[in-house]
């Protein structure tokens, strides 16, 4: 296994040299594939919607970090649910599987629908209905280098059509995670969605993936059922916010800090059981209208292992006008 080993380490040293480049071009705040950004899975979710760390046997954190796949110790089917808002329904299907005890490879795909809605003229003439969605289908495949750490990488080939109007797009998530099981640490870097647009809409200026280089920790306290995660996002984009764009004003780089930060807190009284709770700072400063986030932010959810059966719920609030709930099904077969 150690000359396949080396040569994997290398591979992957030299995928994320060339990786940055493309993450520094992608720091804009107009990208394409927005949808990319939502989590799929509801212990992440739960967390604060970005979480790259979590050593359990839950599959859908695979979609976090490519990396963690070798955490999952069987088979699994997995479905997930979520209610964005109202009209927009996220749906995905994911698989995984093993070639050896150290090469994992999984399958996903996601569908994001956002309803019927009217067409019109320039003149505002209804002219009928049209529908919208975006769709991703992936395949991760991940290594574990080691009992310390392990790599993986996610390919996804993207489409969305609105009314008349499509797009296609290819991106990759590369993931290394290290975990001492000892103390029950992780560490894990993340490059997501680097990529390009391969069609636009109209044939115009194609557009930038949504890029995002995330690094994050996890530690479970020794004396008690609890578990600390911390996660930074966007490392690449130090830029102002849209919102200060639009309103002419610079960003203090003390609130482009903290808008990187995502929290998330488990309480995990059995292997069977957790409650998790996180907190998004950047979602919160983006919704704040008034002086107010209205809760927009705060996440929690729950779930439970039945047998070979997984279940988790989640709540969040992506939008000030609207609350998301996530419902995870898996199975190891």
């Amino acid at each position: 296994m150690k000359p396949f080993s080396d040569h994997m380490m290398k591979r992957l040293a030299l995928i994320a040299i060339l990786a940055v480049p493309a993450l520094l071009s992608g720091a804009q705040n107009n990208n394409t594939y927005e949808f990319l950004n939502i989590p799929v899975s509801a212990r992440a979710a739960a967390l604060g919607g970005q979480n790259i760390t979590i050593i359990e046997n839950d599959f859908t954190m695979a979609s976090q970090n490519p990396a963690l796949l070798p955490c999952v110790s069987q088979r699994n089917i997995s479905l997930s649910y979520m209610h964005y808002m109202k009209g927009v329904n996220i749906a995905a299907a994911s698989y995984s599987s093993f070639i050896n005890e150290r090469l994992g490879w999984a399958v996903n795909a996601e569908y994001m629908g956002y309803g019927k809605m009217t067409r019109a003229d320039m003149y505002g003439n209804q002219l009928g209905e049209f529908t919208a969605k975006d769709m991703a289908m992936s395949a991760t495949f991940s290594y574990e280098f080691n009992d310390y750490w392990s790599g993986g990488v996610t390919g996804k080939f993207l489409y969305s059509g609105y009314d008349t109007y499509s797009s296609l797009g290819i991106g990759f998530d590369f993931g290394l995670n290290y975990y001492k099981e000892q103390t029950d640490f992780s560490f894990s870097i993340v490059a997501r969605n680097l990529g390009a647009q391969l069609k636009h809409y109209t044939g115009g200026t194609k557009e930038k993936l949504p890029a995002n280089l995330l690094i994050g920790i996890s530690k479970r306290l020794a004396h008690a059922p609890l578990r600390l995660s911390v996660t930074m996002q966007e490392l690449q984009n130090w830029k102002n916010s849209a919102i200060n764009e639009a309103n002419g004003t610079e960003q203090k780089f003390f609130n482009k800090l903290i808008n990187k930060f995502v929290f998330g807190l488990d309480f995990i009284p059995t292997k069977n059981l957790y409650v998790g709770l996180g907190y998004n700072c950047k979602i919160a400063s983006d919704m704040t209208v008034n002086g107010s986030t209205h809760w927009a932010g705060l996440t929690f959810g729950a779930g439970m292992r039945i047998k070979k059966f997984r279940i988790g719920a989640s709540y969040a609030r992506y939008h000030v006008s609207a609350s998301s709930f996530m419902v995870n099904l898996s199975l190891s077969l």
